[in-house]
């Protein structure tokens, strides 16, 4: 991935979705350090810590990492929320969606608005032909969300996804390019 598409800022109606930067750790980790929205992801530790966040951010920005891209809702406030792009492959011209919002902000429409914004993007400057996710069963708002931004369900994985000591089922969800419809 070029330089210049890693440090895209994406304008949408309610909020601007920006690269991480030095200095975001501490809102990312108070609002990622949350029971509710930690249970929902598959690579979040509960607790979050501030040791957490150092290291996130410090990966997420530096220059050589490739094959994955990340967003922070921004709102005014720091760290609110983000949304990426992960295992991003060229060859096959696919990548991984993933996304978590901080819980003040659910119920609003921002994650759907995300979505959508981010997968313009990914279809346009990146020219991805496929765009997929996973939700875990028990998260019936995050399947609305993708739903809600287009994405069709493929079917069921079972015990695909190891979280605290478990492996779960989830949901297979795909966007594809409209051009290849």
């Amino acid at each position: 991935m070029t330089p210049e598409k890693k440090d895209k800022t994406i304008q949408t109606e309610h909020f601007t979705l920006r690269p991480f930067q030095k200095g975001d750790e501490a809102t990312l980790q108070k609002n990622i350090n949350n029971p509710d929205v930690a249970k929902t992801l598959t690579r979040v530790p509960f607790p979050y810590t501030e040791k957490h966040a150092k290291e996130w951010v410090a990966r997420v920005t530096n220059p050589e990492l490739k094959n994955e891209i990340h967003f922070i809702f921004d709102f005014g406030k720091g760290v609110e929320g983000a949304i990426s792009l992960d295992h991003l492959n060229q060859k096959d011209r696919s990548a991984e969606l993933g996304y978590w919002l901080a819980q003040p902000r659910w119920g609003n429409g921002h994650m759907t608005e995300a979505a959508k914004a981010i997968t313009t993007y990914a279809f346009t400057n990146l020219n991805l032909i496929r765009i997929y996710a996973y939700t875990f069963l028990n998260n019936p708002a995050s399947s609305r969300v993708l739903e809600k931004a287009g994405f069709k369900k493929e079917g069921i994985l079972r015990k695909a996804i190891g979280k605290e000591g478990k492996h779960l089922d989830a949901n297979l969800y795909a966007l594809i390019n409209p051009e290849f419809e």
